[in-house]
């Protein structure tokens, strides 16, 4: 018998020869040499990189705080009856902030002390009146979350027999960060029977790099119900995401009732898959009291094919749906009324237009279009700039900014848009398409604010065959002067959902969105993903204790099972 061993892998080769046969001896052994790099090729790697992570993980906080101070110690307390939240300042802080860090306070109680009050058998180290202070320092803090509002917040851990905790924030959602810290810092221990925080005193400042963390969702490819986006907020906290951007519909459907243009939603897939007003309006309560903002895309005038089933008076034919018909006013009063039902509803200062892909073939195939198109003396691609620039007055006319994808800024350039009212969402990589405008450099030089989401790095649909690096490596100023750095408001996780419905959503977004998580928080100077590995794996781990549904984190294949029996630490 020979035998090939690895810490990763193992290859035998049975041998049953007669002395005589050197050769057959030689080639068995080259066959079973040849199996033994097989199979370190394809496990070695990832298992390797798993074998060097420490288990467990001590003190470990994704995304990576800006400043953070370690003690020597462990302090622990038995249950969570022996732990009081304490709301400084309570009597002069108005009732509906009050009710909303009471709110918060209610909902990590429960992912703090996830296990039931069992006698402690730690001997000693009881811990009594351990006190956890939240201190809001600017007492008119907003409880709905904005582009510019303050997320900072500080976290100080200290104490022997007395355990003070106490997290400081300018605003209730960096006090809510605070808390997201504090439940990542503290483990329970099972031989003890006891909660533990170790390395203490422990202190931590932080605050985020990027003021824009956004996870997009696709509701249009596959419908996902209100309780599945529930789910995506509360694990988006997780990893200190901010913006639930969902790409609301799309050319297969129209899963939305908009009560201005209420036909519009025959387009969705079936009755039952679609969304009223008040569940826009319950996604919203959900997403704010987390201290998430709700973005709502709709894209329009390519990938809008939906729209004909109720209106099909704004689309070009029957047979060429899309884009949307320019040359009638029916359109963009459709389109007025949907952002105004949205609008309503959703107080975020920004709306996505979309205006990406839009294939003007069918304008030109239209008789009544091309006629239209020549009487304005437009060429195709001149209607659709007068298409874009009529939807983004329709936004500005509603008191919104708007979001539009790449393709808009190549077709208007800096001159035909105002960069004090649109956002520029990028998404291409001038490796894929060289023909192209490097939108990025070219509209951060022109004072464009830009959200970054390329394909080849955060679209999590595309990137599902590479590892998890593919995320963490991409650094959103790349090749960006300081200046150019400054009109980087963020960046997305995008999440197209031609493949993803709601039995594979979360394991296809995490753990993976926390590695974008990662990039938009933390400093640039937190860029090692070799560094970042353990935290990485625990950040999974975590996320499977809260019942999150994350795929093991050294996947090749993103969202797949694990290959076989073992611990979460270790996949």
């Amino acid at each position: 018998v020979i035998a090939l061993i690895s810490p990763s892998c193992v290859a035998v080769v049975v041998i049953i020869t007669f002395v005589d046969h050197s050769s057959i001896i030689i080639i068995l052994m080259m066959f079973a040499s040849v199996l033994f790099l097989l199979c370190c090729f394809f496990q070695s790697t990832l298992c390797n990189e798993a074998s060097n992570v420490p288990f467990p993980v001590v003190n470990s906080i994704w995304p990576m705080p800006k400043n953070i101070q370690f003690g020597k110690f462990g302090s622990f307390f038995e249950n969570s009856s022996l732990v009081t939240f304490e709301i400084a300042n309570r009597a002069t802080i108005p009732q509906p902030t009050v009710a909303a860090i009471e709110a918060a306070v209610e909902r990590y109680t429960l992912i703090l002390f996830p296990h039931r009050d069992e006698p402690s058998v730690v001997k000693g180290s009881r811990i009594l009146n351990n006190i956890v202070t939240l201190t809001l320092l600017n007492q008119t803090s907003p409880v709905i979350p904005d582009l510019f509002v303050s997320e900072e917040y500080n976290l100080t851990i200290e104490g022997e027999e007395m355990l003070n905790i106490a997290i400081q924030a300018d605003t209730v959602f960096g006090l809510y960060h605070g808390l997201e810290s504090l439940a990542q810092l503290v483990l329970f221990d099972f031989n003890s029977q006891s909660y533990q925080i170790q390395r203490v005193p422990l202190t931590i400042e932080d605050g985020p790099r990027f003021s824009w963390r956004e996870l997009m969702v696709d509701t249009a490819r596959h419908f996902l119900p209100i309780p599945v986006l529930f789910d995506v907020v509360d694990s988006m906290v997780t990893a200190k995401l901010n913006v639930l951007h969902v790409h609301l519909v799309d050319s297969q459907a129209f899963p939305f009732i908009p009560p201005s243009a209420r036909n519009l939603s025959l387009g969705a897939y079936s009755k039952h898959e679609r969304y009223t007003l008040g569940d826009i309006t319950e996604l919203r309560d959900y997403a704010f009291a987390r201290g998430v903002r709700v973005l709502a895309e709709i894209d329009t005038p390519g990938h809008a094919a939906s729209w004909c089933k109720g209106m099909p008076e704004i689309c070009p034919s029957v047979t060429c749906q899309q884009p949307l018909n320019p040359a009638t006013n029916l359109t963009f009063d459709a389109i007025k009324a949907v952002l105004g039902d949205l609008t309503s509803v959703l107080p975020d200062d920004y709306l996505h237009l979309g205006g990406d892909e839009a294939d003007t073939t069918c304008w030109v195939k239209s008789p009544s279009i091309s006629s239209w198109m020549a009487k304005e003396n437009y060429t195709a691609d001149q209607a659709y700039d007068y298409f874009t620039s009529r939807t983004q007055n329709i936004a500005f006319g509603l008191g919104k900014q708007a979001i539009v994808w790449d393709e808009v800024y190549t077709a208007n350039g800096p001159q035909g848009l105002d960069k004090d009212k649109v956002v520029i969402n990028t998404r291409f990589n001038i490796k894929q398409e060289p023909q192209r405008m490097v939108v990025v450099p070219n509209a951060t030089a022109h004072g464009f604010r830009v959200i970054r989401s390329q394909n080849i790095h955060w679209y999590l649909d595309q990137t599902i065959k590479k590892p998890w690096t593919a995320q963490y490596n991409f650094e959103p100023c790349e090749n960006l002067t300081e200046a150019q750095c400054k009109y980087i408001v963020g960046g997305a996780a995008s999440m197209w959902g031609e493949t993803v419905d709601t039995s594979d959503l979360l394991q296809t977004v995490w753990p993976r969105a926390g590695a974008v998580g990662e990039r938009l928080w933390s400093p640039r100077s937190v860029n090692s993903s070799e560094e970042a590995l353990p935290r990485y794996i625990a950040f999974r781990c975590m996320l499977n204790r809260r019942g999150i549904a994350a795929a093991p984190a050294l996947n090749l294949v993103a969202r797949s099972a694990p290959k076989g029996p073992g611990s979460c630490y270790l996949q």
